[in-house]
């Protein structure tokens, strides 16, 4: 699971009884931050390592377990996905955006009628949006 603490126990309140016993570990952007600090890790690649390992499935975690040894390798693999690049017209993307900021803005939405904060991945979202946007010269009118 990733989340904040709000967002985990709302998570694990939904998958198991309450009286049932558990062992959780966490880890921090402290700890990922330090497993990773020969790498020099920023502020938003380590909210990455630490989604990637909330998302990493259940049978996978159980089989493997889950190390501070691993997180470098995490660090990696992000930045490998983050360096790729693909030719797109400007049109095409535009397109895209509109579409990715109402899909963004309708789950933040839902949050916010269900109680719960907006999850850092949904802010993360929006700001990367908002960063295409600036960059084509984009106004919300051209949604």
């Amino acid at each position: 699971m990733f989340g904040n603490r709000k967002e985990i126990c709302y998570q694990l309140d939904k998958l198991f009884i309450g009286d049932e016993p558990l062992a959780v570990l966490f880890w921090t952007e402290a700890s990922v931050a330090e497993a990773c600090w020969e790498m020099d890790p920023t502020p938003s690649e380590v909210i990455a390592v630490m989604e990637a390992i909330g998302n990493t499935p259940y049978e996978q975690y159980q089989a493997e377990g889950m190390s501070p040894a691993q997180f470098p390798a995490m660090l990696q693999a992000y930045r490998q996905t983050t360096q790729q690049q693909v030719d797109v017209s400007e049109a095409v993307l535009k397109v895209l955006i509109k579409h990715a900021a109402r899909d963004i803005s309708l789950q933040a939405e839902l949050g916010r009628q269900d109680g719960m904060a907006t999850p850092a991945s949904v802010t993360r979202a929006e700001y990367q949006i908002n960063e295409l946007r600036a960059l084509l010269g984009m106004t919300e009118e051209e949604e």
